[in-house]
């Protein structure tokens, strides 16, 4: 939301991406239901983008297209200035990315905690990384964990101090800006789900609900 009166909406993509024609990220005046403006439209031109995924930090809109290494960050604001959106490029890999004083924070899709499901190589790869867009610190000869390792991402630049939210299980986990683990919160249960591994990539062994 942006004045209490914005709602930035994503755009619910097929199997394919984006439709024709339509945008990423819908703005919609909540007084009067209607679409006032777009963002990163469906293409293969600049600004444009095929199969994006849509997540926000603070007062700040990220849209991410794996499939062409694109990040774009849009300012939340009752302006709805094209101009403002900015674009970082990216060679690695990642589930999901952000800035961070300067320099992009990822999660690395080869990590994973679990000896037993990902096999020992993994729980020594880096959880988080700091990246230009074109370096990676991963070992693309282990297992890739990312179908099953999709967190949140949060940022304070302010206090120093990032966030992560897993998707799959109870746990919050607070980083300082060298990627030191502060503080870990878990529970109020310690519920995993099952996985399995083909030998190259790890899913879930069963269908589970999302929030």
């Amino acid at each position: 939301m942006a004045n209490d009166r914005y709602a930035f909406c994503r755009t619910v993509t097929g199997p394919t991406g984006l439709s024709a024609q339509a945008y990423a990220v819908q703005v919609r005046d909540t007084r009067t239901l209607e679409q006032i403006a777009g963002y990163i439209h469906a293409g293969n031109g600049p600004f444009e983008v095929i199969s994006p995924t849509v997540h926000t930090i603070g007062d700040t809109l990220y849209v991410m297209d794996f499939s062409k290494g694109n990040m774009f960050l849009i300012p939340m604001d009752d302006t709805h200035d094209y101009s403002g959106t900015i674009k970082h490029s990216y060679k690695f890999r990642t589930m999901r990315a952000a800035t961070y004083k300067g320099r992009m924070l990822a999660l690395n899709p080869y990590w994973f905690d679990d000896k037993k499901s990902a096999g020992a190589a993994a729980c020594e790869e880096p959880k988080l990384f700091f990246s230009d867009g074109d370096t990676w610190p991963y070992n693309q000869d282990n297992i890739f964990t990312g179908n099953c390792f999709q967190g949140h991402l949060l940022t304070n630049q302010k206090e120093g101090t990032i966030v992560y939210v897993e998707n799959s299980y109870p746990l919050v986990e607070f980083y300082n800006d060298t990627l030191g683990l502060v503080k870990s919160i878990t529970g109020p249960d310690d519920i995993r789900p099952e996985y399995f591994d083909d030998g190259s990539y790890m899913f879930f062994a069963k269908s589970y609900g999302t929030v």
